[in-house]
């Protein structure tokens, strides 16, 4: 049966509207978790997930028509990159997110945090978002790198004009770029909680 149906090739191979409809949204930009997403808000009957989307974009016949060009971030082939030798030092002094406040978690209180870096397609651009989860109100500004030093200057400077009462804890992600987040408790008395490894 997998032989089968590997000769008769993928549903999106087979299916020409099918094909056609994921073939026009890559090409005007859309990634395929958006367009799966859009399939199954639509309940199409020939839906299908991102990873069929991926795999049939990588598949002998979607590289001869081009698709994988359409892809924000391009690679000749999937699967992990292998690193090259350089990891990340841990965070010194990391607490867990299950130790931040309740007030925080039920988003009951203003003050509490959350920062993360946006990448864009060109690699100098870096944008931090520092988002309270009371009010949603968001600030950002552009990063030159990921220098970990750099985002906690830039944090402490976001947020150094406002009352103590509106800056008690900040969650991150498990980015190296966040390793020096004491750096900004001694700064603006800022705590710093972090996400359970995986689960960003």
């Amino acid at each position: 049966m997998t032989w089968v149906r590997k000769l008769r090739g993928s549903k999106i191979q087979r299916c020409t509207r099918l094909r056609d409809y994921v073939e026009d949204r890559l090409a005007m930009g859309w990634s395929p978790e958006e367009i799966a997403g859009r399939m199954e808000l639509d309940t199409m009957k020939d839906a299908v997930s991102a990873e069929s989307i991926y795999r049939y974009v990588y598949s002998p016949i979607g590289r001869r028509a081009g698709l994988p060009r359409y892809l924000a971030q391009r690679k000749t082939k999937r699967g992990r990159r292998r690193r090259n030798g350089r990891r990340e030092p841990p965070i010194s002094n990391r607490i867990s997110i299950d130790q931040r406040p309740a007030e925080a978690d039920a988003r009951i209180a203003f003050g509490h945090w959350e920062g993360d870096l946006m990448h864009f397609r060109c690699q100098r651009d870096i944008l931090l978002t520092l988002q309270e989860r009371c009010s949603r109100l968001t600030l950002a500004g552009r990063l030159h790198s990921k220098d970990a030093t750099d985002t906690a200057d830039a944090i402490i400077d976001q947020l150094a004009t406002l009352p103590s009462t509106a800056v008690q804890t900040i969650t991150h992600d498990n980015g190296g770029e966040f390793a020096r987040h004491e750096r900004v408790r001694k700064a603006i008395g800022l705590r710093a909680f972090f996400c359970d490894p995986h689960s960003p």
